[in-house]
């Protein structure tokens, strides 16, 4: 796809649904009003409380009770990445099964919980690739955010 206008990019809608089961979370998400046949990949954050402050414009500062970020699914990154069909649509689904978080802060080693829903803040982001790559694991500075679901003690905010 060539440019897109704001109202293009923006115009993302979105249902998710978490089921904690005995070996990890399951993750659904629906999606419509992606960018067609794209490249995106799937995010899961975690924060301790108090969570992300979005009163702030340091990024150091907003971010400062990480635990960790993941690829949605396994933590190599084989099961996070998707296409939408043609018209924009996406159903995505996985299962999040405990482990080290791979990208965080030095030193952290905390083991995610046995389910998301039990963390105190779970961001879960889906990244667009302007480049049509994937770079596994990480995230990296060719992917954009493009939606986010973002859940407080249990609850979608």
């Amino acid at each position: 796809m060539g440019q897109l206008t704001w109202n293009e990019f923006s115009d993302i809608e979105g249902r998710i649904k978490l089921k904690c089961l005995e070996k990890g979370t399951h993750v659904s998400m629906h999606l419509s009003g992606l960018v067609p046949k794209a490249l995106y990949t799937a995010w899961v954050v975690v924060f301790d409380s108090p969570g992300f402050d979005s009163t702030t414009r340091n990024i150091e500062t907003a971010t400062e009770h990480i635990v960790g970020w993941a690829p949605l699914g396994k933590n190599d990154g084989s099961e996070n990445v998707f296409r939408p069909s043609a018209s924009g649509e996406a159903q995505v689904t996985a299962i999040d099964k405990p482990d080290t978080w791979p990208n965080g802060p030095a030193g952290t080693d905390r083991k995610s919980k046995k389910c998301l829903l039990d963390e105190f803040e779970v961001h879960f982001i889906g990244g667009y690739h302007l480049d049509d790559e994937n770079q596994g694991s990480q995230f990296r500075p060719n992917a954009v955010e493009h939606f986010a679901f973002i859940a407080v003690d249990d609850e979608f905010v």
